[in-house]
């Protein structure tokens, strides 16, 4: 009986992988992903364990049950693994390609919203993929390997002439494109109306991507899952829109390596000097592609001003915060809302979106970044010292807003110490912020404050603009100037770092 019990589910799994039916549609072999990975005799953890496979090893696909596959293994026998645990190889004789429905489509190093991102990419492009894990798809990108989510991809046959090239423009989307947005939040409320007192419809959660549909002040509007349209406030996401693209930007130290790719890992093809101008053809997350010498070529945008540099003779620090663990301390949380906005938004939020896109541009050039909070709690000025206290920090961030309603018109960034050994710090992050925000500068000086007075690393507490000025707060909630701000801060600390 059990065999031919067997010879049935082979011949089911034959017309499954022939059909494509469920999550191996695609493929007849899988490729395990862990280091080692237990084999059982039957699909469930209540079997037992009959062998170990290891990673990299591929393995012939005989049916699938549920959240499990059987495979053939090498000794001729059969077995049963996690589908969370494998990732499917295409074998089809017709190579496939998918194309994004969305632009900015973040491409990762492993297929998980946490992975680090490698690249980005736009409607009418396509690529080939060689295998399928769940939602994610490998594809080939800058000659290596990637993994994007199978929300915002179309698939498609070569038969169906779906060959790769960049002009083709993608019949899901119209010519208008006005980017993608990522969550930020660790649980972000979506409302009906572009107001804070509007009815919440549904929640997202961090790391999820969605197109922007539309843009009103500091909100945007995106279409959720099941086909409802919702507004996002805009200091709760890390948006990508077209316009933000500058056509020009210009290097900020002398030997700036520029790469073959948009990574640290790709080889250097030249080195361009402070204050040389760069033509931009387009982004890729924290890498710009600039022209260079009739070819292409990359650079962070860490090391780059969208505004003219001076030429003066500063060194290149690309690599200078390798293995630098800095403290980001997203102000107020929870219970405190600290200072609330003319449009009813909390400085905790705005802070908090601060702190994660400081966090992203420091970990691309090599930092360890601790956060002393990654939700939305309260936690106690002294736990915030503390915290910095007992780690390994090369240097504390405080992040902050201000609020003076009694003077509307008050504006400006202004960063402080307490220690008189942290003054540099307070003065060459402050530097570093003006210089990429354009804003009132109120300079670094000495203030009293609890988590820095407190503090033994070098320490600063930046007030990054007035939200009780109805300008800079609709200012300080676009994604151009939380990425302005990282940009500063990353460049005040390379040059601290640098001394």
């Amino acid at each position: 009986m059990k065999k031919i019990f067997r010879k049935i589910s082979v011949l089911f799994s034959f017309f499954i992988l022939i059909l494509g039916w469920g999550s191996f549609i695609l493929a007849d072999e899988v490729v395990i992903q862990v280091d080692v990975l237990n084999v059982r005799s039957g699909p469930g953890l209540n079997f037992e364990t009959i062998q170990q496979v290891n990673h990299s090893e591929q393995f012939k696909v005989l049916s699938s049950e549920g959240e499990w596959v059987e495979i053939e293994l090498k000794n001729g026998n059969t077995g049963w693994v996690l589908k969370e645990l494998v990732a499917v190889k295409t074998m089809n004789q017709s190579a496939r390609y998918l194309s994004p429905t969305a632009d900015g489509l973040r491409v990762r190093s492993e297929p998980s919203t946490n992975a680090p991102v490698i690249g980005s990419l736009n409607t009418g492009s396509t690529y080939e993929f060689i295998s399928q894990r769940g939602d994610w798809y490998e594809i080939i990108y800058n000659s290596t390997k990637g993994w994007v989510h199978g929300d915002y991809i179309k698939v498609e046959d070569q038969s169906s002439s779906a060959i790769p090239n960049t002009t083709k423009e993608s019949p899901e989307r119209s010519e208008e494109k006005n980017g993608v947005l990522t969550i930020l939040g660790p649980e972000v409320s979506i409302r009906e109306e572009a107001s804070l007192t509007s009815n919440v419809i549904s929640s997202i959660k961090v790391g999820e991507e969605y197109e922007i549909l539309k843009k009103d002040k500091s909100w945007y509007q995106i279409k959720l899952e099941n086909g409802q349209l919702g507004w996002i406030s805009s200091w709760l996401v890390d948006a990508q829109e077209p316009g933000d693209l500058p056509t020009e930007i210009y290097l900020i130290y002398n030997e700036t390596n520029l790469r073959a790719g948009p990574s640290t890992d790709f080889n250097i093809v030249a080195q361009g000097q402070r204050g040389q101008k760069l033509k931009v053809i387009q982004q890729q997350d924290q890498w710009f592609e600039v022209e260079w010498e009739s070819e292409s070529a990359f650079v962070p945008g860490w090391l780059v001003s969208r505004e003219s540099v001076k030429k003066t003779d500063i060194p290149s620090t690309e690599n200078i915060l390798d293995n630098k663990t800095i403290v980001l301390d997203p102000g107020h949380g929870g219970r405190d809302t600290g200072a609330i906005g003319i449009d009813g938004a909390y400085e905790k939020d705005i802070a908090f979106t601060t702190a994660q896109a400081i966090k992203k541009k420091l970990e691309a050039a090599g930092a360890k970044v601790i956060m002393s909070r990654s939700t939305d709690v309260y936690l106690s000025l002294s736990a915030r010292a503390t915290l910095s206290n007992l780690s390994d920090a090369d240097a504390f961030i405080s992040i902050h807003y201000n609020s003076f309603p009694e003077y509307p018109s008050v504006s400006g960034i202004g960063s402080y110490y307490f220690h008189t050994s942290h003054k540099d710090l307070a003065y060459m992050i402050q530097e570093g912020i003006i210089q990429h925000t354009n804003r009132r500068d109120r300079e670094a000086r000495f203030e009293d404050f609890y988590v820095i007075r407190e503090n033994s690393k070098p320490s600063v507490l930046v007030e990054l603009g007035f939200m009780s000025n109805e300008k800079e707060e609709e200012t300080i909630q676009t994604g151009r100037f939380q990425e302005q701000t990282a940009l500063g801060v990353v460049q005040g600390l390379q040059k601290y770092f640098t001394k």
